[in-house]
């Protein structure tokens, strides 16, 4: 017998991860450089004035290409096009949308994405796996109840995708939302994990 659980925790975000861009075209790959790093100096700057230190702001290396519009005869030279990203932690969760509106304003012309995380993910992660094998423990119980056989003993574990649908997935198509009264809230960070486990039926 097999049977699937999954185990579900929902917490309060304590951080917020922004991930920005800055990219400069320029005819000269000097002068797409030297604008790039004058942006990026700026909206590092922008960031401190919010206070946000500069260990919880991260650098991808300078990108430095070719860039085309078009294509075959219609292919039209653009420029050198420097690139840098940067990934932000806000650790106050007020402070992220003036921090994006003030990081474009200084010079990042990209939003890349803003990721809500709890720094407890991994322990909760642990306690949701926890649940889902009490999940998957009690749902083999039940089926072997209903069909007359005792259960025995666990002879597989398999870890499984808690996002996955399967034939025996119950769940709402759509779980969460904020919380509270703000419409713009970032809600909470919701931690799952799923198994499937296969049981032995005693006689």
């Amino acid at each position: 017998m097999t049977a699937f659980g999954r185990g579900t925790i929902r917490t309060e975000p304590d951080h917020a991860i922004v991930r920005l861009a800055v990219n400069r075209v320029h005819d000269s790959p000097k002068t797409a450089l030297d604008d790039a790093k004058t942006a990026v100096s700026a909206v590092r700057a922008s960031l401190r004035a919010h206070g946000i230190v500069d260990d919880n702001v991260t650098s991808s290396r300078t990108r430095v290409h070719s860039t085309w519009s078009g294509s075959g005869s219609e292919r039209t030279f653009l420029g050198h096009q420097c690139r840098v990203e940067l990934s932000v932690r806000v650790t106050k969760l007020d402070l992220v949308e003036p921090a994006v509106v003030d990081a474009v304003d200084a010079g990042a012309d990209e939003i890349l994405g803003i990721v809500y995380d709890a720094s407890s993910t991994a322990e909760l992660r642990a306690e949701a796996r926890e649940r889902a094998v009490a999940a998957a423990h009690a749902k083999a119980r039940l089926f072997a109840e209903a069909a007359n056989v005792r259960l025995g003993p666990v002879v597989h574990i398999e870890d499984a995708d808690p996002d996955v649908r399967r034939f025996d997935d119950t769940r709402p198509a759509h779980m969460g939302g904020a919380v509270g009264g703000d419409d713009l809230a970032p809600g909470q960070v919701t931690i799952s994990a799923a198994v499937v486990l296969g049981f032995s039926i005693a006689r």
